[in-house]
């Protein structure tokens, strides 16, 4: 009889102790939203078995090299996820997952989106009419070469 109740409160104990760790592990991942009025974010989010996705990481790789004192400047962090899936950050409610970029504001709100890589060639644009950069840039010379566009 006491060694089926202690395997009755070892089982419980272990379910608990699951449990709980699965809730820690989840509470353990970043909100985006921590970022709000600090920092704008660029969100790529890539569907699993997609075709080309090689090609398209390729392509997002080459812009931030291309674009990063840009990218700076402009106060923009790049997050990554893989079907909605990031080791650090938790995917956004507001953002659905389907494959596409998302421009997140200071303010946390999606300001622009689109399914392919689009958005790149008019994320600066965007972000240089928002009104809080145009007083960054009133306050600040900057330092980056213009680049024109992303191929």
């Amino acid at each position: 009889m006491k060694s089926s109740t202690v395997i009755l409160f070892n089982s419980f104990l272990i379910f608990f102790l699951i449990a709980y760790l699965s809730i820690a592990i989840g509470k353990s991942k970043k909100d985006l939203s921590s970022f709000q009025w600090q920092k704008r974010i660029l969100i790529f989010n890539s569907v699993n078995n997609q075709k080309g996705s090689r090609e398209r990481n390729k392509k997002i790789e080459a812009w931030i090299k291309i674009n990063w004192c840009q990218i700076e400047e402009r106060n923009l962090i790049i997050v990554n996820f893989d079907a909605g899936l990031n080791s650090i950050y938790e995917f956004p409610q507001d953002v659905n997952k389907n494959q596409g970029v998302w421009l997140i504001g200071y303010d946390g709100f999606v300001k622009d989106y689109s399914e392919n890589l689009d958005l790149l060639e008019r994320v600066m644009r965007i972000i240089d009419r928002m009104p809080m950069r145009l007083n960054e840039i009133e306050n600040k010379i900057s330092t980056c070469k213009k680049v024109q566009g992303f191929e």
